[in-house]
């Protein structure tokens, strides 16, 4: 294959990155490539055939590669999870150029034979990926990975750019128009390796992988005879390389922008306020508005003595002006409803009261005792102190201004022996 060949087809590779949210990896490896499963046929009468093919394995060679690993996951996803994806697919290319050294026996007769393959592979698999060690925790409470152990394996089609084979005194090109040699051929792959994370979105691998291919089938013809031999071509590899998520690094990169201009914002509105000159404080219309303020203080006529010709109040240590000797509303268990006839009376006298002493406002506060839930107790409090202003609004004409209603839950502050006594509405009387 030509060079323009390799970069066209790389740029192919690199042209469909944009659209799969792809992590790139670029790896160097050291090969260790062997026949096995040697065989020979031929349509002589007498075929020679060779004990075995002894393939001499030791590294010698070196390929490189390129490729991209699939997270299923979007940019964004990346960006917020800190481990990597368990399952990834992995596509790429390698160019792999192998030096072969073999000593085929024919008839008890060695002949040291060497080949010089070199190939273009393209591969698919899938990849197992489970965190050993995580970094010591971020400021967001992240803990980002170290170390990540890798399964990888997959499918590959190799094609062969170069085959040659040199004996004792020929040499040959076995992809030469007469020679009958297989081109491609499919192989699997399977390894292990370890991933060191220099940050969110770059990390260095190593890998160790080993792949077997299916045969390979070589046909030469001399003398009106034909000759067939098939074999395996192997590979164990020691890989090195790179992983960088492109976008995740780009999309890092403009959010450490974003932040940056946001803090140079607030520090620029921070530099405007301190340098802008403060006025000086005009206090004249507050001064003006304390002095009318005390002014209608100190002019307001001190109101006047409560009536208590139709009921007597008193005060007591909280401030709390209260009727004395006054009987409050009860109510039966469970219950907001009362008897109305046996309060008229006192409804009566209230009424009188409220009406000698227009600046008098009332509190009703509703009681409940403890045999119920709290939050029952509180509900059927409320009841019992608006059923009462209800009564006083709508019975006797008092104005809703007036009367003030609320519930105070569940008490044994009025008595600990007699529940009724709880179950109450009490009424609390507010001067202005």
């Amino acid at each position: 294959m030509t060079n323009i060949s390799k970069l066209v087809l790389c740029i192919a590779f690199f042209a469909t990155a944009p659209f799969i949210q792809a992590q790139w990896y670029f790896e160097l490896a050291s090969n260790d490539s062997y026949f096995s499963d040697y065989s020979i046929s031929s349509t002589a009468t007498t075929a020679p055939t060779p004990t075995n093919l002894e393939s001499f394995k030791g590294i010698r060679d070196f390929s490189y590669g390129f490729g991209c690993i699939i997270p299923f996951k979007k940019v964004d996803e990346r960006l917020v999870d800190n481990k990597p994806a368990f399952l990834r697919l992995n596509t790429g290319l390698s160019f792999d150029n192998m030096n072969l050294r073999t000593n085929a026996h024919i008839n008890n007769v060695g002949y040291p034979t060497n080949y010089h393959l070199a190939q273009i592979q393209g591969r698919l698999g899938v990849m197992l990926t489970q965190t050993l060690f995580s970094k010591n925790e971020t400021v967001d409470g992240s803990k980002p990975p170290a170390l990540a152990l890798a399964l990888n394996g997959g499918m590959g089609y190799n094609h062969f750019t170069a085959a040659s084979r040199q004996g004792r005194s020929t040499a040959t090109n076995l992809l030469h128009k007469d020679k009958e040699f297989k081109r491609g051929y499919f192989s699997y792959y399977y390894g292990a390796g370890l991933h060191f994370y220099l940050s969110k979105h770059t990390q260095l691998f190593a890998e160790y992988r080993m792949e077997q291919g299916a045969k390979i089938r070589e046909k030469s013809k001399t003398n009106n005879e034909e000759v067939t031999e098939t074999y395996r071509l192997n590979k164990n590899k020691l890989l090195f390389g790179l992983v960088v998520d492109l976008k995740l690094a780009n999309r890092i990169k403009k959010q450490r922008k974003a932040k940056l201009a946001e803090m140079e914002a607030k520090v620029d509105t921070l530099t405007t306020i301190v340098n802008t000159p403060v006025p000086a404080y005009d206090d004249s219309a507050l001064v003006a508005r304390i002095d009318s303020i005390e002014q209608q203080l100190t002019q307001k006529p001190v109101p006047n003595q409560l009536n208590e010709s139709s009921l007597k109040t008193d005060v007591n240590e909280q401030g709390v002006r209260y009727f004395k000797n006054f009987e409050h509303v009860t109510f039966p268990n469970n219950s907001s409803y009362f008897n109305r006839n046996s309060y008229a009376n006192l409804f009566f006298k209230l009424t009188s009261f409220l009406q000698q002493n227009p600046n008098v406002r009332l509190q009703l506060v509703g009681y409940a005792d403890k045999t119920g839930s709290v939050a029952y107790n509180l509900g059927i409090s409320r009841r019992r102190a608006n059923r009462v202003r209800d009564h006083l609004i709508n019975t006797f004409g008092i104005a809703p201004s007036r009367i003030e209603a609320t519930g105070a839950g569940e008490t044994q502050q009025f008595s600990i022996s007699n529940s009724r006594e709880n179950r109450r509405t009490e009424i609390i009387i507010l001067q202005d």
